[in-house]
């Protein structure tokens, strides 16, 4: 993380998903090299503006990751394997860090939209916060029974983001989903390449539809991201397609998420048939195939039928 090592009492965070009962052994080795003072460091910051093509259909994957926390990807590796995927946006998703946003201002462009973000990593499930202010960090040392969960996304939504649950039944220690979903603003249901975790969130995911329209209230959008982490993880495998007014942070890209008709893709080849956005309710995901009732509309594979 860039910038002048401040003067005063530092804190080293461990963050061990378990502790045995007769405790755990850890070694931290800090060092410190010095050389001549440097230029300050002024974070470049991406635009939340690209050109776009006013209201259109717009391709992003909105959960990644770089060497600025467990990735090994750089910004300029995600910039590139976005464009490869013909995606318009990505959101930058770092766990725990807003070290990375002002890296992401040199590889945006007029063709892509580089948002920030983080990928909020707690010990009782993650979570993306999607169009976070640059530079903005959002705490994650907190657990369901804290019940500090509605004030940290309060934060998030009053800085214009958006707050959705990440693969819910990931089977890594500490990573399945605790928090609820009241307040939420998406739901991931598709992360990378196709598994039984995904199996099981798009069942969640329809449980959730089905209460929401037996109790009248509004649906829960779904969506679908790569999480990609190495060079061997594709960059928009799945990603999401929203019909936004524009390629911006505020008209489309993450918001379009939650204000208007949207859609969830393998590639950018699957053939997917548009409706019109006619009578979409606001916050509702839409089926580009099928009745709002009866959503169908990810797929295990090209060749695959739709997943009901």
């Amino acid at each position: 993380m860039p910038g002048d090592v401040m003067p005063g009492t530092w804190h080293i965070v461990l963050g061990p998903y378990q502790v045995a009962p007769q405790g755990l052994d850890y070694h931290v080795e800090v060092t410190l090299t010095y050389g001549e003072p440097g230029a300050k460091y002024v974070p470049a910051y991406p635009p939340t503006r690209a050109k776009g093509r006013g209201r259109d259909w717009y391709r992003g994957d909105c959960h990644l990751h770089t060497v600025y926390s467990d990735g090994r990807n750089r910004p300029a590796d995600v910039a590139v394997g976005a464009r490869a995927a013909g995606l318009d946006f990505i959101v930058s998703t770092d766990h725990n860090t807003n070290a990375s946003h002002g890296a992401w201002g040199p590889y945006a462009g007029d063709d892509l939209l580089i948002v920030t973000g983080e990928e909020v990593t707690t010990r009782n499930g993650h979570w993306l916060a999607l169009g976070t202010k640059p530079g903005q960090w959002v705490d994650w040392r907190f657990r369901s029974r804290d019940g500090v969960f509605d004030r940290i996304r309060q934060q998030v939504h009053k800085a214009g983001g958006l707050c959705v649950s990440a693969h819910l039944y990931c089977p890594w220690i500490a990573s399945e989903w605790k928090f609820g979903f009241e307040g939420l603003d998406a739901t991931e249901v598709w992360t990378g390449p196709w598994g039984w975790d995904d199996d099981a969130a798009v069942s969640t995911w329809a449980n959730l539809l089905a209460a929401a329209v037996r109790e009248k209230k509004p649906w829960l959008p779904a969506m679908g991201n790569s999480d990609a982490h190495t060079p061997g993880n594709v960059i928009g495998l799945p990603h999401n397609v929203v019909l936004a007014d524009d390629l911006s942070k505020d008209s489309g890209a993450d918001h379009g998420e939650c204000a208007g008709q949207r859609r969830t893709e393998r590639s950018r080849g699957s053939p997917l048939r548009r409706r019109p956005r006619s009578s979409v309710p606001k916050c509702a995901t839409r089926s580009p195939t099928a009745r709002p009732a009866t959503p169908r509309w990810t797929r295990r594979s090209p060749s695959a039928r739709w997943l009901r």
